[in-house]
C-alpha cells in the first residue's frame, strides 16, 4: 500500500510505515511548539528541491524559513529513529517518484505550435491510430486520459538527457513499428517545454533523408522530425 503526500502538483510516494513514522514525528514536533499542517504548507516544489540539496550535500544557500523548520523536522524524525536515513534519501532519487501530470486540456494552450501540422500535437502527446489501423506517435507519458498507454514492465532506464524508451499501445492497439517502442521526453519537462525544445531542434535541423530530419537543443539533446511538404512538422522524437 502507498500514502500519498501532495507538495505542489507533485505526488511523493512512499510506504505505510514511513507515512506512520511521519505522522508519529508530526506529533512529536507539534507536542515541541512546531507544528505543521501539511508538507504542502511546509514548502513549494522549488523550496523543496533546495532542501533536498541540503539533505545530500549540507548546502543552507536558498533555504527559507519554511525548510530550516523541515530540516528541524527530518532530524527530529531521524533522532527518534521512526524514519531511517534511507527513508530521507529516497526524496533525493525522485526521479520516478515525483512526477508531474496534466490535464488534455493542457493541450489547447499550447503557445509557439506554428512549427507543427494540426494532428502533430496529439500524435506526440497522445498517440493516434492511422488510417491503416497501426498505432503511432505516442512521445510523452505526462498527459492523464489520453489513448496512448505504456505496456507494464516495458519502460527503460534514462539516459544522460532524461529520455527513455517503452513499448506502447494506443486506442488498446500495439504499436508494431521500431518493434513496438517509442521514446520518450523526459518526464521532468512540461509539455510547453517539449515544444520548445522541438522548436529548437527544428531551427537547428539537417536533413537526413526523405522527409527525416534532426536537430539539437542547447543541452545537446538530439530530436528527430519529419517534416510535411510545406515544411511542418508531423512527428518529432527524442532519439534515445
Amino acid at each position: 500500500m502507498l500514502a500519498l503526500d501532495l507538495i505542489g502538483v507533485k505526488v511523493f510516494r512512499y510506504s505505510d510505515e514511513t507515512a506512520e513514522a511521519v505522522a508519529s514525528g508530526e506529533k512529536l514536533l507539534k507536542e515541541s511548539g512546531t507544528i505543521y499542517e501539511s508538507s504542502a504548507d511546509m514548502m513549494s516544489p522549488e523550496d523543496a528541491k533546495r532542501y533536498l540539496d541540503f539533505l545530500e550535500n549540507g548546502r543552507r544557500e536558498g533555504l527559507t524559513g519554511a525548510e530550516l523548520a523541515g530540516e528541524e523536522k527530518a532530524d527530529a524524525l531521524l533522532v527518534s529513529q521512526k524514519v531511517g536515513y534511507e527513508d530521507v534519501w529516497d526524496l533525493r532519487n525522485a526521479g520516478d517518484a515525483l512526477e508531474t501530470s496534466y490535464g488534455k486540456s493542457t493541450l489547447n494552450s499550447l503557445k509557439n505550435t506554428e512549427n507543427f501540422t494540426d494532428s502533430a500535437i496529439e500524435h506526440i502527446f497522445e498517440g493516434q491510430v492511422n488510417a491503416r489501423g497501426k498505432a503511432v506517435g505516442y512521445h510523452y507519458k505526462g498527459i492523464e486520459g489520453t489513448s496512448g498507454n505504456v505496456i507494464p514492465e516495458t519502460e527503460s532506464s534514462t539516459n544522460n538527457f532524461g529520455i527513455y524508451k517503452a513499448k506502447v499501445e494506443v486506442n488498446g492497439i500495439p504499436k508494431t513499428a521500431n518493434g513496438g517502442f517509442s521514446s520518450f521526453y523526459p518526464k521532468s519537462m512540461s509539455p510547453q517545454e517539449v515544444i520548445g525544445s522541438i522548436n529548437e531542434a527544428y531551427r537547428n535541423r539537417v536533413y537526413i533523408r526523405g522527409n527525416t530530419y534532426s536537430g539539437l537543443t542547447s543541452s545537446g539533446m538530439e530530436i528527430e522530425m519529419f517534416l510535411d511538404k510545406n515544411g511542418k512538422i508531423i512527428s518529432a522524437y527524442p532519439v534515445y
